[in-house]
């Protein structure tokens, strides 16, 4: 990955920290999950498409965070997975996750349907 594509860490006013994760969700689209670590919560903020090789940006992605962090974040630290919508490049992503940890999963009840019958 080139600068452009790197973790970027944001510190909040309350020491809590935002990692901005780039990861590729299609074919030359470039796009964005967030881990953000304040108070005890450890929340991944969308999970990428799955497509391609999102899932191994993501990977690369926690592996940035938690040398940033000076302590591991991986899977199992996770509290929470919330789903900002229903996109695809939101969620795909979501069948290589949840095998990897217990987090709660959230989503807004009206997106809930595209998550659960995506086929439709």
């Amino acid at each position: 990955m080139d600068v452009a594509h790197r973790v970027q860490v944001f510190e909040t006013a309350s020491a809590g920290r935002i990692y901005q994760i780039p990861l590729e969700a299609f074919p030359g689209l470039w796009t964005f999950v967030y881990l953000v670590l304040v108070e005890g919560y450890r929340v991944l903020i969308d999970s990428g498409s799955g497509y391609g090789n999102a899932n191994d940006h993501l990977e690369a992605g926690l592996e940035a965070a938690s040398g940033l962090n000076g302590a591991p974040v991986g899977w199992k630290d996770l509290t929470h997975i919330l789903i900002t919508h229903g996109h695809i490049d939101h969620f795909g992503g979501l069948n290589y996750v949840r095998p990897r940890t217990a987090a709660l999963l959230g989503i807004h009840e009206l997106d809930r349907r595209s998550l659960t019958n995506y086929e439709e």
